[in-house]
């Protein structure tokens, strides 16, 4: 079971839980003999959603491919198991940015800790006192972004302003053409490609 998402926008929701986006796996007593989960968010802005902009459970795996979650109530990511039992989730972020947040950017059930975040040039604000992370090329503090809005292109974005860390740091694995705005809207201008799915003129 996959699901994958690109060059959208997830906004303006607001839920019990996992306002944004809540892609959960049953537990594990319900978890078919060699089932997977997937989530993938590609070239895609998740923003102003409450509480949290996504929410991966159990044995999810999560992935962020060069997207930007920001300007959630409550948090940006959080990833959970609700019992030991159950199947840890996975988070993998490349080429992103989770901040800008009220409240942590990724959070988790303390009771039960996931597995380690695998980062690659990517920014996380904040995590909670659970949480780690790893790999390489990663920043950690306030993404410097603009309000959510129409930047060009179909979808609403965050643009990166001046000075923001995330310029010019990020990567593109995928080969993306063009970021989240499409056409018109190259995914790599300047020195390098930036993290999030905006990239800065």
């Amino acid at each position: 079971t996959a699901l994958t998402i690109e060059r959208s926008e997830i906004a303006g929701n607001s839920a019990q839980f996992g306002g944004g986006l809540w892609i959960g796996a049953p537990g594990v007593g319900f978890v078919p003999p060699g089932a997977t989960y997937g989530f993938r968010l590609i070239n895609s802005t998740v923003s102003g959603n409450t509480p949290g902009g996504l929410v991966l459970q159990n044995g999810v795996s999560g992935e962020l491919d060069n997207s930007t979650v920001a300007a959630n109530a409550s948090g940006g990511i959080y990833y959970w198991r609700a019992s030991a039992t159950d199947a840890s989730p996975t988070l993998k972020l490349i080429s992103s940015i989770v901040g800008a947040n009220s409240g942590t950017a990724v959070g988790t059930n303390p009771s039960f800790p996931p597995s380690p975040i695998d980062a690659t040039n990517s920014l996380v604000q904040s995590l909670c006192a659970s949480c780690t992370i790893g790999g390489s090329g990663n920043l950690v503090g306030d993404p410097l972004l603009g309000p959510f809005a129409n930047n060009g292109g179909p979808t609403r974005t965050h643009a990166l302003l001046p000075g923001s860390p995330a310029i010019n740091t990020g990567s593109n694995p995928l080969g993306l053409a063009t970021d989240q705005r499409g056409t018109g809207f190259p995914r790599v201008s300047g020195a390098a490609v930036d993290m999030g799915a905006y990239e800065s003129p």
